[in-house]
């Protein structure tokens, strides 16, 4: 199970309320269920709440195809993108836009 550290998160804005923050990412690499010569990447997500369970902590799993995952990280590019561009010009919450 691969393991990628992460930067921490001053805490939440006032634009976003209680949305929780991504604490760590694993992920493994598995056979999917269909055949057994589909492999897929789960992805194991601890997220820290801020008004949730006791330790304030959640995981969430997913698996994710080589297509959905290439997807994701085509979209991912163009979010970081328009974080780059936008460090330190923030005027309120930009519009979700899917590049595909």
């Amino acid at each position: 199970m691969a393991s990628i550290p992460l930067p921490h998160d001053v805490g939440p804005t006032a634009n976003l309320g209680t949305l929780p923050r991504l604490k760590s990412m694993t992920w493994t690499l598995e056979h999917g269920s269909k055949a057994p010569s589909n492999i897929v990447a789960v992805i194991s997500l601890k997220l820290q709440g801020y008004t949730r369970s006791p330790s304030g902590e959640m995981e969430v799993k997913f698996q994710l195809t080589r297509d959905t995952l290439e997807a994701m990280l085509r979209s991912m590019a163009y979010i970081s993108e328009q974080l780059s561009s936008f460090v330190g010009s923030s005027t309120g919450p930009l519009q979700k836009k899917q590049r595909q």
